[in-house]
């Protein structure tokens, strides 16, 4: 558990990059023009696409705080057993793709985080609180069910990614979010996903933001892997 204590500012929050530098690149250009003073990221930095390096390397030069998400996970222990195929595809690129000191930055991702400021506490994890790697928490969920995950976070807000999918919820004064898919939106959207929370007033905002879409398919396509992944580009991960 990493704990951090900040003052006022405007936190943006990512999710999701899976090794798609071109979309990462936009985010970032975006967050750049917001007065964002922290960046945060729930996980799933590599897997998927063609540039788990270039992530890290922007990851670690913008000092970007991530957690740990299952695909990081993954490459850090060579376990894909547990996904499909263009998952695994993901993966072995990656480990393949990646020097050891990137994967020991993979390997020490904490599970989880918890800060707080005036008041508001944060908790961030890739799944959910109740297992952090592996539970998809979604929109559709009963106020009953999420007031069962968030039962296990001593926090107000809740912050997690994994779905893909951006969600704003409330339940019982607990606020869960998701930033969605910087990578690999999966709501029938292509544009990446990211969220802005201004800790002066609790303000959300959302952002979509458009990137090379066509550059990064055509890597997934050089680098040989599967085509379904550079399909789900163009398509938002509706098919």
């Amino acid at each position: 558990m990493c704990i951090f204590y900040i003052q006022e500012m405007k936190l943006a929050f990512i999710s999701d990059i899976h090794s798609n530098i071109h979309a990462l690149n936009s985010v970032i250009d975006k967050i750049d023009s917001l007065d964002v003073e922290k960046v945060f990221c729930c996980g799933d930095i590599v897997g998927y696409y063609a540039f788990p390096k270039d992530c890290i390397d922007l990851i670690k030069k913008r000092d970007i705080f991530s957690v740990m998400g299952n695909h990081d996970m993954a490459v850090v222990e060579d376990k894909s057993s547990w996904f499909a195929d263009d998952g695994v595809f993901g993966i072995k690129y990656s480990r393949k793709n990646l020097s050891s000191d990137d994967i020991k930055l993979l390997a020490g991702l904490p599970y989880n985080a918890l800060f707080d400021f005036d008041g508001i506490s944060f908790y961030i994890a890739h799944g959910s609180p109740r297992d952090n790697l592996f539970e998809y928490v979604h929109p559709h969920f009963s106020d009953e069910k999420l007031l069962e995950i968030g039962s296990k976070a001593s926090a107000d807000v809740i912050i997690l990614g994994h779905t893909h999918v951006q969600m704003e919820a409330e339940v019982d004064h607990k606020l869960f979010l998701n930033p969605g898919s910087v990578g690999q939106p999966r709501d029938g959207i292509s544009k990446s996903c990211f969220m802005v929370f201004d800790t002066k007033d609790s303000s959300r905002n959302w952002y979509r933001v458009s990137y090379d879409i066509e550059s990064a398919s055509k890597a997934v396509i050089e680098s040989g892997l599967p085509r379904s992944l550079s399909d789900k580009l163009y398509n938002g991960g509706s098919k």
